[in-house]
């Protein structure tokens, strides 16, 4: 993808290996800033288990793991993130996550959120945070 707008191009692929293991990486370059990630997906019909990677040129570095289980309906999962930013900014965190998801029918699913960060994230820092929600796959 380009953008001559403001000047952005960006390359990204995915490669899967068998059906289970899905490895994504792109490239972002910009006027001001260059990016760099890689994420691993493993899923299975019982667990999945996903880690990120990220490389924000003249920014910082910042990773994701996040771990999951499935029984019947309900699904959990549990994950952590943190960024250093190399800047004088400040906007360093870590952060936990917590999810729990409830197929209502095969098409419709019940999720709630919760989350909570030490640091300074999106510009709010430290914070909690629970989101519900209904989403509906077409």
């Amino acid at each position: 993808m380009y953008s001559n707008e403001v000047e952005q191009s960006q390359f990204t692929d995915t490669y899967m290996i068998p059906n289970s293991l899905k490895v994504d990486d792109g490239l972002l370059y910009d006027d001001e800033h260059d990016s760099a990630a890689v994420a691993v997906y493993y899923n299975t019909n019982v667990y999945c288990l996903n880690g990120m990677y990220m490389d924000k040129d003249n920014t910082g570095q910042g990773s994701d793991i996040m771990g999951g289980v499935t029984s019947g309906k309900n699904s959990y999962a549990l994950g952590v993130s943190t960024f250093e930013d190399s800047t004088d900014a400040g906007n360093d965190f870590d952060a936990v996550i917590l999810s729990y998801q409830h197929a209502i029918h095969p098409q419709m699913q019940f999720w709630l959120e919760a989350s909570a960060w030490d640091g300074v994230l999106y510009g709010t820092p430290d914070s909690n945070v629970t989101r519900v929600g209904i989403k509906y796959d077409f």
